[in-house]
């Protein structure tokens, strides 16, 4: 998912370097046009696929650095919301690491294929990150 990040990026320097040459060969409606593509671009990306990207990054990087652990499911709330057409959920769960308990929250995109032993009072497995416990992904 980390292309997103870079076509986005990409498409956006690239909106505001043409804007910047038809300011230079004063075509400034064609100029205001770009400078609004770009916004556009960097709104889409800032509030739709940012949040998408940074959910892949942290579960990759806890899948080679995170610690693993069993948590309890305390409750699940359906956000009413789809990623890729899987059910985001909203889990609070609690687990132990290194003798201290913690209790968090993660919204994240339930398989169908778990949603059943997704329940309040049963134990998943999570990966937790180490540098800030509080940091968490369910491991399915």
């Amino acid at each position: 998912m980390q292309w997103v990040k870079y076509l986005s990026w990409s498409m956006f320097l690239c909106f505001l370097v043409w804007a910047g040459w038809l300011v230079y060969t004063n075509q400034y409606g064609a100029s205001a046009g770009m400078l609004f593509g770009a916004l556009v671009i960097a709104v889409v990306y800032l509030l739709v696929w940012q949040p998408v990207v940074r959910q892949d990054a942290l579960v990759r990087r806890l899948e080679a650095h995170g610690v693993n652990t069993q948590a309890l499911i305390v409750s699940v709330k359906n956000t009413s919301s789809y990623l890729n057409e899987l059910p985001v959920m909203r889990v609070n769960v609690r687990y132990t690491i290194a003798g201290k308990e913690y209790a968090s929250e993660v919204k994240q995109p339930i398989p169908f294929q778990a949603l059943a032993s997704v329940q309040p009072g049963r134990h998943i497995s999570v990966w937790v990150d180490p540098e800030l416990p509080t940091r968490f992904v369910l491991k399915f």
